[in-house]
């Protein structure tokens, strides 16, 4: 049984394309070590934020600037905050959820036209990926 804190709360849908990549660092981390991670592949994506699986823990509170990569050759920069992880038993990596920052005009803000974009995803099917990589219907 589920409790509370295991209980999914999201309300969008969360889109599963495939193809879509994702680097990230840590914002508010200064020093030479502080570049993009290697890209890896998304779980997942709403218009309000992402999953993926890493290799480092990253904290719940954590703000991370994003660089996802699409298969149409858009890429979107984006900042947002670690919303929750879960390590992957026996696997050494975490699964990571990140809620992106508010979009608007200001300098803090991510930008619109991002959001525009994500919402294009809204109301599509997209093939489910299985746990071996494969699509299913």
């Amino acid at each position: 049984m589920k409790n509370d804190k295991d209980k999914d709360r999201r309300t969008l849908i969360r889109n599963q394309i495939r193809g879509v990549n994702i680097q990230f660092r840590r914002l508010g981390v200064s020093g030479i070590f502080n570049h993009l991670s290697k890209p890896v592949d998304i779980i997942d994506l709403s218009k309000s934020g992402v999953s993926f699986i890493i290799e480092d823990v990253l904290s719940y509170g954590d703000a991370v600037y994003m660089k996802l990569n699409f298969p149409d050759g858009k890429c979107l920069r984006l900042k947002g905050q670690i919303r929750w992880n879960k390590e992957i038993e026996f696997k050494n990596r975490y699964s990571v959820g990140v809620q992106f920052f508010p979009f608007g005009p200001r300098s803090t803000y991510n930008p619109i036209d991002a959001l525009e974009y994500l919402r294009s995803f809204e109301n599509q099917e997209y093939p489910k990926p299985d746990f071996n990589g494969n699509n299913i219907h």
